[in-house]
């Protein structure tokens, strides 16, 4: 119960649990806002492939693929905390970096998702 107590009293940790919030809830917003009125037809792109020429390069595939961006972002959340919050009593740093990455994943998280439901 002490390391609880002493993890949400570091105001770094809060800060980087709230960042990871944020980001988390910005990546399921996006999708839920951006996919449903995107485009006209069920046709999205979900993977991009360069190997395979200027033609073939973009594959197509219904939308609904693209709602694991929500529960990849809940996962890396929950993941993070939950190994960050173990960490902490050990050493407070790794806890830091844990977070650190966790939130550097729900950026690239962002970005990605973005690039996808844009085009």
């Amino acid at each position: 119960m002490k390391t609880a107590k002493n993890y949400f009293q570091d105001r770094f940790i809060l800060i980087l649990l709230g960042l990871n919030a944020f980001l988390a809830c910005l990546i399921i917003l996006e999708v839920l806002l951006y996919l449903p009125g995107a485009t006209t037809t069920n046709q999205r792109i979900v993977q991009y492939r360069p190997n395979l020429g200027q033609v073939n390069q973009y594959k197509l595939g219904s939308g609904s693929s693209l709602y694991s961006f929500i529960g990849f972002a809940v996962l890396v959340f929950i993941i993070h905390f939950t190994l960050s919050i173990k960490i902490y009593p050990i050493r407070r740093q790794l806890a830091v970096v844990m977070m650190s990455l966790g939130s550097l994943l729900l950026l690239l998280g962002v970005l990605v998702g973005y690039f996808l439901l844009v085009r």
